[in-house]
């Protein structure tokens, strides 16, 4: 059974009304392999925060395979200049902009995952590759996927990366009791001490913010940038797409804000995302005043309960090897995996040594953060 691949060219075509309904449908069916990084909302608010439209050249995948199976994939091209000597560098949406990669999965949505226990049906990696060869020095000069899961490879030659993510499986739990009893007993005893220690503080509460409060986030918000800046001083924090994020996923579901409260004032902020039954958790912190209260680790006991309560199906912390994040799960781990396609045409040899006389002349040439991407 063979691959057929055809390609969305204009964002016109992408956010058409059918094409976009059709991507929802996808992306919310069963037995699909889905992140929220392409969810059309994320993507979107991704687009807002860096240029918007005008700053990428679509490339977006709508793939079929003989057996039934298809795979949704936005692509896109950043539009350069002189510095990175016209480099045509093909990453998927996400990789670029923001002072850096932002998405932490580079996954393409697919849908019927495939029965034989690997996501993707056979010869879609060396069917793509063949039908982007066709187009190289044209679209690419560079194809690069930095962010692969080991799920999503299926033999294919990628390469790994040094980050994983960690996550944990719900479906073993029959319940929130059974999933904490699994944890170690020295954390449960941290939860029980630092809890007394909150209660002696006044009155606190766990709440998830949900469709119609997005300027209670938005109000707080600052707070998180600011908190997550001064821990992390050497971390990018990407506070125009949280804002993105906040506007265009809320209400939509798929992204969630959620706050522990004492005396009413938030004291720890989370902003993630929400997908098929898993919490993918993203940018976190709490302020520095309460630290001696352990808000973090509250926040995230607080989290897992609402998720059991949800009928949740997973939790992903995603990447980082932090101690703290293997504490909640059970030791799975997600491996990711770069794969690229490197463009032999004319065209791209000599925009290459461009981008080395640039180097030469003092230009961004090989440092170019869009070229690194790629």
């Amino acid at each position: 059974m063979t691959w057929h691949f055809d390609w969305l060219r204009s964002w016109e075509e992408i956010w058409d009304a059918g094409h976009l309904s059709d991507w929802r449908s996808l992306i919310a069916g069963g037995r699909t392999n889905a992140t929220p990084f392409m969810h059309p909302d994320v993507i979107r608010a991704w687009l807002d925060a860096t240029g918007g439209e005008a700053a990428y050249d679509p490339f977006f995948l709508a793939a079929r395979h003989a057996g039934g199976q298809r795979v949704l994939w936005l692509l896109v091209r950043q539009r350069g200049g002189w510095g990175s000597g016209f480099q045509r560098a093909m990453v998927p949406a996400g990789s670029v902009g923001l002072g850096g990669p932002h998405f932490a999965y580079n996954d393409p949505l697919v849908a019927p995952v495939d029965d034989s226990g690997s996501v993707l049906a056979p010869g879609f990696w060396s069917g793509l590759e063949r039908d982007l060869r066709r187009r190289e020095g044209d679209w690419f000069d560079v194809c690069s996927v930095p962010r692969l899961r080991t799920t999503c490879l299926g033999g294919v030659d990628a390469r790994p990366t040094a980050q994983s993510s960690t996550w944990v499986s719900l479906a073993p739990y029959a319940d929130f009791g059974a999933y904490l009893a699994a944890r170690r007993p020295s954390m449960l005893k941290d939860i029980e001490r630092k809890s007394r220690r909150l209660d002696a503080a006044g009155r606190h509460d766990f709440h998830v913010h949900g469709p119609g409060e997005a300027e209670a986030v938005l109000a707080w918000l600052p707070d998180l940038v600011e908190a997550t800046a001064a821990r992390y001083p050497d971390t990018e924090v990407p506070a125009a797409f949280m804002r993105a994020l906040v506007h265009r996923c809320l209400d939509s579901g798929v992204v969630h804000g959620s706050v522990v409260r004492l005396e009413g004032q938030p004291i720890s902020w989370r902003l993630s995302y929400v997908l098929d039954g898993t919490l993918y958790c993203g940018m976190r912190c709490f302020d520095p005043r309460f630290e001696r209260l352990s808000p973090g680790l509250l926040h995230s006991y607080r989290s897992m309960e609402w998720l059991f309560a949800q009928g949740g199906r997973a939790y992903d912390a995603l990447i980082g090897q932090q101690a703290y994040k293997y504490d909640w799960t059970d030791g799975d781990e997600h491996a990711l995996h770069r794969w690229r396609v490197e463009s032999r045409a004319r065209g791209t040899h000599l925009r290459r040594q461009a981008r080395r006389i640039i180097a030469r002349l003092g230009g961004r040439g090989a440092d170019d953060p869009s070229v690194a991407a790629g």
